[in-house]
């Protein structure tokens, strides 16, 4: 079971950076098909079905992460007992949710057309609630544990390697089925589909690479002491993305949602790149680290901490001046609706840049377990973005919503760099709030250059995609430049450190 802290994080990285690359490309891809197709409507409709279905995996909620948390002592001790033991436990929790998630996607399919108005016939919004419910069903009964244990033990690119070749087939399957015009639900029926087809991969593979596993192994329920904390975590967090979506469509209406999903599109996806290469990659490796008590978690958190905020400068400087042109190339086949608006791809640009300045102290606090220390912090979070939402949008509309998230975003990030750094580095927090002022600095920096140097109208994809990538390598530049100056000795160290991390591969 064990691998080297180095090895892991180069393997877990380059693969998950193939499946971003794959999951990104028909990431933007179908959605802009099935705007194109279907219309606004009907791509509202499905990302209000997906939002619902973030709620109904509230039942879930908590449990994954602790299973995971719950792994890495038994792992880094090679204590096979002590695995069954934990991973039963997991096993049987989801099983007993499973259950549960049919029942409740049962319950929404059939209230969620009496809330939708008449925009979509209801019989579409039942059965395209239960497909892409069936999805989440499937998965927990079918994959969940195993995905636990694979990235409990630093072995998330199997479970990438076999989500690329899903996501390939998927994205072929819907892009045939769309461009003949088949029925949407038709469409949507791929997704559950394809958990089978991951199902057999992976199953095979915890086979043949964890022959300790024993079924007959009492359950040690109490490894997973830490789900209900976590859960407050979840259940936050969940409530928190889903709101927008869910008081535009009780407020609004489904047009505006899909206005509304198109850019958050583009944010999403920047995050959840952050995140996965980043972070989902990471936390295991912090996780094993704490858990042998490594005085270098330090080092390697400041390091970590500086090369993802180099990063994010980067991505987040292009996005700023990309995200509208990008949006007018996306939405172009779209006749009804006006997609182009500066001040949502401001706020929206604000929200991402927000959230993803927490991933390295989310990282450390994942990895630490420090849920029910924080529990309370998250709740807060939560019931700002609530609140500020309901107020507003009754006299901004969309915007009102989005300036919610912002105060949510903002009070939390602030809270978890300074929980992380006081409670679980142990150190100052000066470094990380003075790496946050260079980030806005270089994204105002290099807004400044591209408005003055690059900026030209763009009328096509090729266009687009020439734009990007100057502004990709002046970001580069000047992020390079302006943290070599302030971060001399600290960047040339995180070089070598890099460099020896390839000599792995």
């Amino acid at each position: 079971m064990k691998i080297s802290n180095s090895r892991a994080i180069v393997k877990n990285m380059s693969v998950t950076l193939l499946y971003q690359a794959v999951s990104i490309s028909f990431g933007f891809l179908l959605p802009k098909m099935l705007l194109e197709t279907y219309g606004p409507s009907i791509h509202g409709l499905t990302s209000t079905i997906a939002n619902t279905m973030n709620y109904i995996m509230l039942l879930n909620a908590g449990l994954t992460t602790a299973a995971i948390q719950s792994l890495y002592k038994p792992i880094s001790e090679n204590n096979t007992k002590s695995l069954n033991q934990v991973y039963n436990a997991i096993k049987n929790f989801y099983f007993k949710t499973g259950l549960a998630f049919v029942i409740a996607v049962l319950a929404v399919a059939f209230i969620l057309p009496m809330i939708i108005g008449s925009e979509v016939d209801k019989s579409i919004v039942f059965f395209l609630m239960i497909i892409m419910g069936m999805e989440q069903i499937l998965d927990c009964f079918l994959i969940s544990s195993s995905r636990a244990l694979l990235q409990a033990d630093q072995k998330m690119y199997i479970t990438y390697r076999i989500n690329i070749l899903a996501f390939l087939m998927r994205g072929i399957i819907q892009i045939i089925l769309i461009s003949n015009e088949a029925s949407i639900i038709f469409v949507q029926v791929v997704l559950p589909s394809l958990v089978l087809f991951r199902f057999i991969f992976m199953n095979w593979f915890i086979k043949n690479n964890y022959p300790m596993l024993d079924s007959k192994v009492k359950q040690d329920r109490s490894a997973l002491s830490k789900r209900w904390s976590a859960f407050v975590h979840q259940i936050s967090g969940l409530i928190l993305n889903s709101t927008d979506v869910i008081i535009l469509t009780i407020f609004i209406n489904q047009i505006t949602v899909s206005i509304y999903s198109v850019y958050q599109l583009v944010v999403s996806y920047l995050y959840s790149f952050l995140l996965t290469i980043f972070s989902t990659s990471s936390v295991a490796s912090f996780g094993n680290l704490i858990a042998k008590g490594d005085q270098n978690i330090r080092k390697r958190y400041n390091q970590f901490e500086l090369i993802f905020f180099m990063v994010i400068s980067i991505l987040f400087s292009v996005s700023a001046v990309m995200i509208l042109p990008f949006v007018s190339l996306y939405t172009s086949g779209v006749n009804e609706v006006n997609y182009v608006d500066k001040i949502l791809g401001l706020l929206f640009i604000t929200i991402g840049l927000f959230n993803s300045l927490r991933v390295p102290a989310l990282t450390i606090i994942d990895a630490a377990g420090h849920y029910k220390e924080t529990q309370n912090r998250a709740i807060i979070e939560m019931l700002i973005n609530i609140s500020v939402s309901l107020i507003l949008v009754n006299f901004l509309g969309i915007y009102g919503i989005l300036i919610g998230t912002i105060a949510a975003f903002l009070y939390r990030t602030t809270d978890m760099i300074i929980y992380a750094n006081k409670y679980i580095i142990k150190q100052k927090q000066y470094k990380s709030f003075s790496r946050v002022l260079l980030v806005f600095l270089l994204i105002i920096i290099n807004l400044f250059i591209f408005k003055y140097l690059v900026i030209w109208e763009v009328t096509n994809w090729l266009e687009w995609i020439i734009q990007a990538s100057i502004a990709t390598i002046i970001s580069i530049i000047t992020t390079i430049v302006l943290n070599y100056i302030k971060e001399r000795n600290a960047i040339l160290e995180l070089f070598k450190t890099v460099m020896n991390l390839i000599k792995f591969k």
